[in-house]
Parts: structure tokens; sequence; C-alpha cells
């Protein structure tokens, strides 16, 4: 009996020791799981403190059932609401904020089909009223079996404005200021293509300085430069209607769009012209007329297949010819 209880006594302390064992290293174990969530908490803490102060606006979308799961404070603070705000008006009247809102919803669309990503302008309305252009960028990322996408926003105003003027300058003749040959061109086949498809004329004039060459060999090239200057701020104030275009063709040479304008209008603000160059008594010494003049050719044609913008100058070109074989100081039309 004494040997039965001792073994007995010892089969239970190894159990007891072997549930200590056991005790302890679950205890170890929670020890390292809760270390490791406080650990985890503690970067998904900093990570969101890091994404509520970033200059761009993060967003997250989930999909089916579409809804917002996270926005970061730029985005309202950004637009002028708080976070309530902003979500209570995404939910109500979305279109508040997001004004295309078909585009977005097409965005998303193409996104969550392909599980790519893509990059869109978009505007934004602010709170004021004011538009917020914003460059916006989606990815498409799967957790969990769910879809959603995470979404950059960032106001690239500066950037459009940057472009905006680059985009100006490389269309603007330096001295000038007026638009350059380059404009005309894609101006020119433009305006071919629209007035075809009303069936409308579309009129060109051609301008030539006369005896420019003389000007500047007798008062200097920045006196030519500045007669340039003052030609051109007479053909801008010149121009009446909202769509006609003056731009420098090239050195002396100007020309004139004018939308929507048969020959005889082409004459009449080619009248306008001399008339307004004829008051701003430029003194050329070289010239008969003792001033600065201007020879114009004038052309006008309806659009159509068998032409192109290309004919239209050709015409306008070969009346200004004709108009500087004339005597100069006039305007010729083209037949």
């Amino acid at each position: 009996d004494a040997l039965w209880l001792a073994l007995l006594s010892a089969q239970r302390l190894d159990a007891l020791s072997t549930s200590n064992r056991k005790l302890q290293s679950e205890f170890v174990r929670r020890q390292a799981t809760e270390s490791s969530l406080q650990q985890n908490q503690a970067r998904l803490k900093l990570i969101l403190d890091m994404t509520d102060h970033s200059h761009d606006a993060l967003f997250i979308i989930g999909l089916k059932p579409l809804e917002l799961i996270y926005i970061n404070r730029t985005c309202w603070l950004e637009l002028g609401y708080n976070e309530e705000e902003l979500r209570n008006l995404l939910q109500i009247a979305p279109e508040d904020v997001v004004p295309d809102l078909q585009a977005w919803a097409n965005a998303i669309r193409d996104v969550a089909a392909s599980r790519g990503s893509i990059i869109l302008q978009q505007q934004v309305r602010m709170r004021s009223g004011q538009m917020l252009p914003m460059e916006v960028s989606m990815r498409y990322l799967e957790r969990h079996g769910r879809g959603h996408l995470i979404c950059v926003g960032r106001n690239n105003s500066a950037q459009l404005q940057i472009a905006a003027r680059l985009e100006q300058l490389s269309q603007q003749d330096g001295l000038t200021g007026l638009f350059n040959r380059r404009y005309f061109d894609k101006t020119l086949a433009a305006e071919w293509r629209k007035l075809r498809r009303m069936d409308l004329p579309l009129g060109l004039l051609m301008l030539d300085v006369d005896h420019f060459k003389r000007y500047n060999d007798s008062l200097g090239h920045q006196a030519g430069d500045a007669a340039l200057k003052a030609l051109a701020n007479v053909l801008q104030e010149s121009l009446l209607r909202e769509g006609d275009c003056a731009c420098r063709y090239g050195g002396e040479e100007f020309v004139v769009i004018l939308p929507g304008t048969d020959i005889n209008e082409c004459v009449r603000v080619a009248r306008r012209l001399h008339e307004a160059v004829r008051q701003l008594n430029l003194p050329h010494p070289q010239s008969p007329e003792g001033r600065l003049t201007i020879s114009v050719g004038a052309a006008s044609m309806i659009p159509t297949a068998e032409l192109s913008p290309h004919d239209l100058v050709a015409q306008a070109d070969s009346a200004l010819y004709q108009a500087k074989s004339e005597g100069r100081n006039r305007t010729c039309s083209a037949p």
C-alpha cells in the first residue's frame, strides 16, 4: 500500500509538473502575443497619425458593397469640412463634392475590373464653392476576400498653372505677344474642321509691313522691333469679334483668322486695319507714304473635303503678292 501511494503521488507530481510547464508556456505565449498586439497597435497608430498629417488626401474605398472605409484628415481639411460633415455629404449628396461623379464611377469600375491602377485628373468642390484640381492615383488591393481601392489625391493646381503657362509660351510670339506660327497652324486646322461641319466660310488675312527692310536699315532693328510691337497691338485692338485671331506668321508678316467671314467682310476688316495703322502714324523715312503702311491679302472659302487649310493660305498669300505688286498699302482679295 505504501508503495502504491508513493507511486500514485509521484504520478500526480509528474502530472502537476507537466501542467505547470504547459501553463508557464501558455503564459509566455500569451505575453508574447499581447506584446506583439501592442506593437502592432502602436505601429497602426503611427501609420494613422502619419497619414493624418500627410499633405496628400488618402482614402480607401471598399468594393461590393461600395463604401468609403477610411479618409485622412487632409481630405476634409483641404475641402473646409470636418470628418463627420464630409462623410455625411458624400453619403447624401456626393455631387456637391464631386461634380463629375460619373467620371469617378467609371474610373472605380475600370480599376476594379482590371485589378490594376490608374491616375486621373479630377476636380472637387470645396465648402466655399471653389473648384480644386486634384491628381488622383487609384490602386486595387484585395484583402480577406474583398476588393479595395487605395487612393491618393494631390492638389496639383500649381503644376497645372505652370503647365498652362509653358503651353501659352510655346504658342506665343516672344516679341509681339501675339500667337505664333505654331498656334496659327493648329487653330486654322481646327476652325477648318469646325466650319466644314457647319458649312460656313473661313476668312483669312495675310499682312506684310511695307518696305520693312528699309525701315530697319534707316532706323535700326530696335525701332523695327518697336514698330512690330505697335502693329501687333493695333491688330489686337481692331479685331472686334470673339474668335477672330491675330498671329505673327514670321518676320514682318502677320495673319488674321476670321471664322464665319465671307470675302466682303474680310475686305471690310482689312480696311479697318489700314485705317488703324494710318492712325498709328509711325514715321517711315524710306516709304513713299512717309509713314509705316501694310499690304493685305484677303481670302475666304467654305471648307470642303476636296480643299484644305493650305488652299486658303495659298489664296491669301497670292492676294498679298498682288497687293504688293500693285504698289503696296492696299488690300487685294482672292477671286
